[in-house]
């Protein structure tokens, strides 16, 4: 059943992959590290000449695995790295399964997170949650596991480290909560805390470095401009109020809060007929889940994607409540055949709807670059021309055409193009004006240029 349950999982996952998907962060980050590549910067990230030119949005760690591929294999390389990373975590998630429930429980756990769309669907994006997701479900694994040994906090210290470095203080969260909720003196409680200071000893030394050595800006630029900013609510997108984790969770991972919430009625019901290790292991993981959900409600600045370091353990915290109840009727072998049967066959069929290209359905229209009558004529500008995008709300065009087009985009109006000579303009809002000429449209753009340029009349 486990083999089934992540072989169906990991289609999933690919069918996205190979399809056209415009997705505002990933399409960001894409041309982001295309900078990083062509310019040879590890540490000195930048977006488009005239937004961001220093970029300081995220830490450039995260970023490094992305660049390593684009430099061995191009950017085509990039959802490759995003889908292995998510793979590792359904391994993981499964192991984890294994180890405190069971068959039933892995199986179960991996198919309540491979399964939900707000995961799958960018569980093969360049972002930094795919990286982000595996280290800090790893930085947590010792503590779930337990009894804790040296080894095991030099794990937890290691993933957290490493997730601090991608995310900043996301990283330390499941490390804090389910540290919390499995000490049992106050010798464990000092060394969750040593660990968690530790872990963002390599993140300090960089910004120490940087302050000492080289410009200070990431300093001012990301720790002020957009972890505390975040934090106290400076930035004025994204305030959804400090209760949107819970929200959140139960709109996207809806049924696996379903089924939490059936786990512990059984749990609390029938407690006295479950073996004292997995009532132990089901009270830490309810409590560290609890508990990283309240530290996720801390930041002013909320976003759906913040909650995603909890999803794994919502999805093992179900798979453990009902496994128990649900193993006596697949004892018999001719279920437990018939179940792996079925999840084989299920799998298989998602891989062929993969590859003929399934994918395409599950992602929103097609961008005007991909196809449509304004494909062409914005396939033939050059590299890094600049281009006015005239729309309310700019972000995902000007992310689509760098990544998708190579081209300068920035937010404008034809009043006031900037160095602009080119134009896209939503169709509501164009009018003939003077100082520019249609060139073409479609449903829902129009593209315009300067009199004069690209054979328009002057």
């Amino acid at each position: 059943m486990v083999a089934g349950a992540l072989a169906l999982c990991a289609a999933l996952v690919v069918a996205p992959a190979l399809s056209h998907f415009d997705e505002v962060d990933s399409q960001t980050y894409q041309t982001v590290i295309r900078h990083m590549r062509e310019d040879g910067a590890w540490l000195d990230l930048r977006y488009l000449p005239q937004v961001y030119p220093r970029f300081y949005e995220q830490l450039p760690f995260g970023f490094w695995p992305y660049v390593i591929a684009a430099l061995a294999a191009g950017e085509r390389a990039l959802p490759v790295v995003a889908t292995a990373f998510t793979l590792a975590t359904y391994l993981l998630l499964a192991f984890l399964g294994w180890r405190r429930g069971g068959p039933m429980s892995s199986a179960l756990a991996v198919l309540l997170l491979g399964t939900c769309e707000s995961f799958f669907l960018y569980g093969s994006r360049p972002l930094l949650e795919p990286p982000l997701l595996f280290f800090t479900t790893l930085a947590a694994t010792p503590l779930l596991l337990g009894p804790m040994s040296r080894r095991g906090w030099l794990l937890c210290l290691g993933a957290s480290a490493l997730g601090v470095l991608i995310k900043g203080p996301f990283g330390l969260l499941p490390l804090f909560a389910f540290g919390l909720a499995a000490v049992r003196s106050t010798r464990a409680l000092a060394l969750v805390l040593v660990a968690g200071v530790a872990a963002t000893f390599p993140l300090a030394a960089f910004l120490v470095h940087d302050a000492v050595s080289g410009t200070g800006t990431w300093w001012s630029g990301y720790v002020e401009g957009h972890v505390l900013a975040a934090a106290t609510g400076a930035r004025d997108e994204f305030h959804r109020g400090h209760l949107f984790p819970f929200a959140s969770l139960a709109e996207r991972l809806g049924p696996a809060v379903v089924l939490v919430a059936i786990g512990a009625a059984l749990f609390v019901w029938k407690r006295s007929a479950l073996p004292e290790p997995l009532r132990r292991d089901w009270s830490v993981l309810g409590l560290g889940t609890l508990l990283l959900l309240l530290l996720l409600t801390i930041p002013a600045q909320q976003n759906w994607t913040h909650v995603l370091v909890a999803y794994p353990f919502v999805a093992l915290l179900a798979a453990l409540g009902l496994a128990p109840w649900l193993e006596p009727a697949m004892r018999p072998p001719r279920r437990q055949f018939g179940a792996a049967l079925a999840l084989g066959s299920l799998a298989l069929a998602a891989w062929i709807a993969a590859g003929l290209g399934a994918g395409r359905r599950m992602l929103p229209a097609p961008c005007l670059l991909s196809e449509g009558e304004l494909s062409t004529p914005l396939a033939a500008l050059p590299a890094l021309t600049p281009i006015a995008v005239v729309t309310p709300h700019p972000w995902s065009t000007i992310a689509l055409l760098a990544a998708e087009g190579h081209l300068a985009p920035a937010p404008a109006t034809l009043a006031e193009p900037g160095e602009a000579r080119y134009a896209v303009v939503l169709l509501e809002l164009w009018a003939p004006q003077a100082g520019w000429s249609e060139v073409g449209r479609d449903a829902h753009w129009v593209l315009a240029a300067r009199r004069g340029v690209n054979g328009t009349a002057p």
